[in-house]
């Protein structure tokens, strides 16, 4: 008799393909598989006989339905990627995952040392925390990124050759989601009940001050970029979380001719980041998949350094560039920079780095 697997997404755009290579692996396994965003399964889900349900977050508004499942007889898995990018692990696991709902849980998928490490010492209970790596890592490793060619081939006869910036400023360019009862997410933070002065708001805080900071330095160079690069092409990409309206008025108001956003709906990301000549960000994961991408890419930091905040798996995934006049004579010469990767600290963050084992494998393995 198959079993049920039922595979929650949050991001269509950024975890559909992995969790459709997983799911591919799990059928050839005697699984009936549904994947679905968690408001449309959590509807169906008791039409369904018990079977595994596979989470990403574990927050407390996944309390109730958690807490149902379990008594359901359902099995409890989860993989939460986002961990691996937390600046502050510690304060960011008791945003992500509720204690109780850990408690529940049958299996813990963890990135790496890392994230696995942390989430054991925290909450207990390490024999349930496996190291099985990052299944965004499984889709951009050869042959499997194949599967952007096409896509690859249209955004180049589209755009042409291009740098492109992927912009990280979530917290100071904060789209509201169509709600009006939020400020920031700081703000948020203390209405929910954490204390203005607790290690998360702290951090939160700080974060917000250094994009603000950083997107002043990244305005400027955009600005300058126009001037000094006039036949080559800027593309823009913000971040999910942000209002793509703040970058459109900007170019706009300076009537750039190079510059423009690029059409992140219509196109993936890996397809964007594979279809460029070289990939800027600051404290971005997206430089993360544009190194396993093989693709040369900078992170561009160029205010006070800050060890709290920066991210050393960026630092080790790209070319550190902390101010303008290195950045733009980089640019100069893009083709000749390389990054000095260092494979073991790699290692520790992502289980399955430099290694032939899929994350997918090592998930089924478990499961």
């Amino acid at each position: 008799m198959k079993k049920n697997i039922f595979i929650i997404i949050e991001s269509a755009k950024r975890e559909l393909d992995c969790r459709i290579l997983l799911s591919l692996k799990l059928i050839r396994n005697n699984f009936n598989v549904v994947i679905g965003h968690k408001g449309s399964l959590y509807q169906i889900i008791d039409k369904f006989n018990p079977g595994i349900i596979f989470f990403k977050s574990l927050g407390p508004m996944n309390n109730d339905i958690i807490k149902k499942l379990k008594e359901k007889n359902f099995k409890l898995v989860a993989c939460d990627e986002e961990l691996l990018a937390s600046t502050n692990i510690n304060s960011y696991l008791d945003f992500r995952i509720e204690k109780t709902n850990y408690k529940k849980l049958d299996l813990m998928f963890a990135v790496g040392e890392y994230d696995g490490v942390a989430i054991a010492k925290k909450f207990g209970e390490s024999e349930k925390v496996k190291q099985v790596g990052n299944l965004r890592l499984d889709i951009l490793r050869e042959p499997i990124r194949a599967i952007y060619k096409n896509e690859i081939e249209e955004i180049k006869s589209l755009y042409g050759d291009y740098f492109l910036l992927a912009t990280q400023f979530g917290r100071v360019n904060a789209q509201n989601k169509n709600n009006d009862f939020m400020i920031d997410s700081v703000f948020s933070l203390i209405v929910d009940g954490h204390k203005a002065d607790s290690e998360i708001v702290r951090t939160y805080k700080s974060v917000f001050n250094y994009q603000r900071e950083n997107l002043e330095k990244t305005i400027e160079f955009i600005k300058e970029f126009s001037k000094i690069f006039p036949e080559k092409k800027l593309l823009i990409k913000p971040h999910p979380n942000e209002k793509k309206g703040f970058w459109e008025h900007f170019i706009h108001k300076n009537n750039f001719k190079n510059i423009q956003l690029i059409d992140d709906k219509k196109y993936t990301t890996n397809a964007i980041i594979l279809a460029a000549k070289c990939v800027i960000s600051c404290n971005s994961t997206l430089l993360l998949e544009a190194h396993l991408l093989d693709q040369k890419c900078i992170n561009y930091l160029p205010i006070k350094k800050d060890e709290k905040i920066e991210k050393d798996i960026l630092i080790q995934a790209s070319k550190t560039i902390r101010n303008f006049g290195d950045l733009i004579d980089q640019l100069k010469k893009f083709n000749e920079f390389n990054v000095d990767t260092d494979k073991d600290k790699m290692k520790k963050y992502i289980a399955n780095y430099n290694d032939k084992k899929f994350s997918t494998d090592l998930i089924l393995e478990n499961i």
